[in-house]
């Protein structure tokens, strides 16, 4: 939206500074939508389900509609959230909304990630040599998705507002294709096929030999630029930020107004992008991986 103002290490535990014993296992099986009988992910499907609705309250049965659940269960579900404070009751008429303690909690988790207090300095030198409005998003090779967790905005009076906190896909955009380029291959492949490359705009590349080619092209040069794939009218510049392991575990970026962009600048502003990564790389121990089509090996950063 535009705005008008004055061993393998999974990236989710790397935020956290820890490495994954799911990763160290090798296991990168995710975990069942729909359909599974855990209590505990049945309640965190009820707490996403809340947090990405725009309505303010929510009736159960309107729960148990759109999440395939019984009724009674999200009842049962609901009560022991409501006993925790991660979701309030607000009528008798049973309509839920998100509690206090779920918004305490979010709050805390974001502040203590290692990755967002790192960036947003190098973010804020970012956004100060090339003011324009910073982020850092964040890949989860489960989902295969990213999301963007650190913000630095410039004082442009017209910029783009990012959302914060969604995950989203990684085959369009600068802030997704300077992540998927430096996946390894199998990884491509299954994202790919997956997702059949959806069009999110009229400019999202839809043809997989399109993609890969603009994938080796930003391998060379180490950065990804683009205009108008995943958000129409905005150009985004980002480059790979690398965990301990040598894996790719997100980027940094700035978007600008595609009217405000001068494509001579690209080179200019690219480097200080990829200067911004490399700082971050190197202050959460990352390793700079030497990059192949097909392979990935490390060397010192």
């Amino acid at each position: 939206m535009l705005s008008r103002t004055g061993n393998t290490f999974d990236s989710t535990d790397w935020l956290n500074g820890r490495p994954s014993e799911r990763g160290m296992r090798g296991d990168r099986s995710p975990m069942k939508k729909n359909g599974t009988r855990n209590p505990l992910a049945r309640s965190f499907q009820i707490l996403r389900y809340l947090l990405r609705s725009s309505e303010d309250a929510i009736g159960v049965r309107h729960i148990a509609t759109d999440l395939k659940m019984a009724p009674s269960s999200v009842h049962r579900l609901l009560a022991g959230l409501v006993d925790e404070g991660l979701v309030k009751q607000v009528d008798e008429a049973g309509h839920y909304s998100l509690g206090l303690e779920m918004v305490r909690l979010a709050h805390i988790a974001a502040h203590r990630l290692p990755l967002h207090k790192v960036a947003l300095l190098h973010l804020r030198e970012l956004v100060a040599v090339t003011n324009e409005t910073a982020l850092v998003g964040v890949y989860d090779p489960l989902r295969h998705e990213m999301m963007f967790v650190a913000v630095a905005e410039s004082n442009q009076p017209l910029r783009y507002v990012n959302r914060m906190w969604e995950w989203m896909p990684i085959y369009a955009g600068a802030s997704g294709l300077a992540i998927m380029a430096f996946l390894p291959e199998r990884q491509r492949q299954e994202i790919i096929a997956r997702t059949h490359l959806k069009p999110i705009t009229d400019r999202t590349i839809t043809e997989p030999y399109k993609l890969e080619h603009q994938l080796e092209l930003i391998r060379e040069r180490r950065y990804a630029c683009s205009v108008g794939q995943r958000t129409p009218g905005a150009v985004a510049i980002g480059a790979p930020i690398f965990g301990p392991g040598g894996d790719v575990v997100g980027d940094a970026i700035i978007t600008l107004p595609e009217q405000r962009f001068d494509p001579a600048s690209e080179k200019y502003l690219a480097r200080h992008v990829m200067i911004c990564a490399d700082r971050i790389t190197r202050q959460m121990g990352g390793a700079k991986p030497r990059v192949s089509a097909d392979s990935v090996e490390q060397v010192d950063s």
